[in-house]
């Protein structure tokens, strides 16, 4: 088993994301097929994770202008915690306290480093271990340790002033467990489990957790992760994570020409979205925010309490029209109009939604389409690229009020003004599923998580 741990450019343990490749032959036994299935559902569950954090939080960028009220995905990795020959996932976010996560250790100000592993046994990954580290922490480190007996623990180590404690973890069979917890107070006392100890007993009990070490945070050095290409890294997870899913990307057949410029116009009208997939109904909300956010959909509705509407009849049309989605408000669960919870933004009553007026804001989006890979008939897998600009924070920064995105839409983000390059950030490279009709391209899919074929044929 191959891992993946980056660090400055040097390989830590192993490489992960050139793990060999071999695609299920058809012919294999039933048990191997079955072995195969399981693998594919541990992956999807890991990406799922991987993905809610990139839409939700987006990329740091590598040079944040101020590391406090920028928030985003600031790293994440496979390593085999147990040698068992599956990988689970880490991933290192930057948060903040106005959050309202339902996984509530990340509505805090610092980076929040979370592992986690498939579960067979249920339908979405379980989270193993987490750790909040503030920002202007300097006494605590956080490394995984691979020992020269081949063991890998996450050390966790927090120097006070007069003492000192280090926690490994472990991941076992069993479960994740603390193995070992050690302290040194006024240099002279030392404790095992909670248990003194002379400092030879100390030393030998230490010998056998010191190894190779993979810093995520150094102390009073702040972060440790290679954050340079973070946007090209993850994108390399992703695709260790869905390695399943390349044949048509590699054999397929490309769009005609005049077809790639319907559908690169169709995903720059769509360049708003980070998650959209017809076929699951939990990103529809999400969606229609989009729409009434971007003026693709007319306040229609009566004003209610200063808070415009608009009908469902229009929301119904345009989901068709765009995604080929037969829309089922009922089915959406929507709160009433009258409910004030700011954190449920679409509200819903008597034939009407509701979108409270809010100061929104965000980047300005640059698209690049790669390729167009036709699978089925009119089907096309897009492969793309967005970067983004916080032209708010560009302005304010420069005094540049004259600045106008639009101006450079059609331009490559490298030739852009040299003063605008510090506040442009890589997105993750990224795929959409369309299809194009004579009435024009309809988006089907559109996230970091590639689709195996079997996917690809749902639609």
């Amino acid at each position: 088993m191959k891992r993946l741990f980056l660090a400055a450019g040097i390989i830590f343990l192993a490489s992960c994301t050139d793990k060999e490749v071999t695609e299920p032959r058809k012919d294999k036994e039933e048990d191997q097929s079955v072995v195969y299935e399981a693998e594919q559902k541990r992956n999807r569950q890991l990406s799922a994770v991987l993905e809610r954090v990139a839409v939700d939080y987006g990329i740091m960028r590598k040079d944040p202008v101020n590391i406090t009220y920028e928030f985003g995905l600031v790293y994440a990795d496979l390593i085999d915690l147990n040698e068992d020959g599956q990988d689970e996932l880490y991933v290192v976010l930057n948060s903040g306290a106005n959050f309202d996560e339902e996984l509530t250790h990340r509505n805090q100000d610092g980076y929040i480093v979370e592992i986690w592993a498939a579960n067979e046994q249920q339908a979405e990954a379980e989270l193993l271990h987490n750790e909040v580290i503030r920002h202007d922490s300097s006494d605590t480190s956080l490394a995984f340790v691979k020992t020269t007996h081949g063991d890998i623990f996450l050390k966790n180590h927090v120097q006070g002033k007069n003492n000192e404690t280090t926690t490994y973890y472990a991941y076992r069979d069993e479960g994740w467990e603390v193995v070992l917890e050690a302290s040194i107070s006024g240099g002279t006392l030392h404790r095992i489990d909670g248990v003194d100890v002379d400092l030879a007993q100390f030393e030998g009990e230490m010998k056998e957790f010191q190894g190779e070490e993979f810093h995520i945070v150094k102390g009073d050095e702040g972060l440790a992760v290679d954050m340079s290409n973070i946007a090209e890294h993850i994108g390399g997870v992703f695709s260790a994570l869905t390695k399943d899913s390349h044949a048509i990307l590699a054999d397929g057949e490309d769009a005609p020409d005049d077809v790639f410029a319907k559908i690169e116009k169709a995903m720059g009208e769509h360049s708003d979205y980070r998650k959209m997939d017809k076929r699951d109904r939990e990103t529809y909300e999400r969606t229609i925010v989009h729409l009434i956010l971007r003026g693709k959909l007319t306040y229609d509705g009566q004003l209610e309490n200063q808070i415009p509407s608009i009908t469902e009849s229009q929301v119904v049309q345009k989901m068709k029209e765009l995604f080929d989605i037969e829309l089922d408000r009922a089915a959406m669960n929507l709160p009433p109009q009258e409910d004030l919870d700011v954190m449920d933004m679409l509200r819903y009553e008597e034939g009407v939604f509701y979108l409270p007026i809010s100061e929104f804001y965000s980047d300005t989006i640059i698209r690049d389409v790669g390729a167009a890979k036709r699978f089925e008939e009119d089907l096309y897998l897009v492969t793309f690229q967005d970067h983004f600009i916080s032209v708010m924070e560009y302005t304010i920064s420069t005094n540049d009020y004259d600045f106008n995105p639009e101006t450079y839409k059609t331009t490559s983000v490298s030739e852009w003004p040299e003063k605008t390059q510090p506040f442009i950030k890589e997105g993750i490279p990224s795929y959409a599923v369309v299809k194009v009709t004579d009435e024009g391209v309809k988006l089907y899919y559109m996230g970091y998580v590639n689709l195996s074929e079997e996917e690809l044929r749902s639609f």
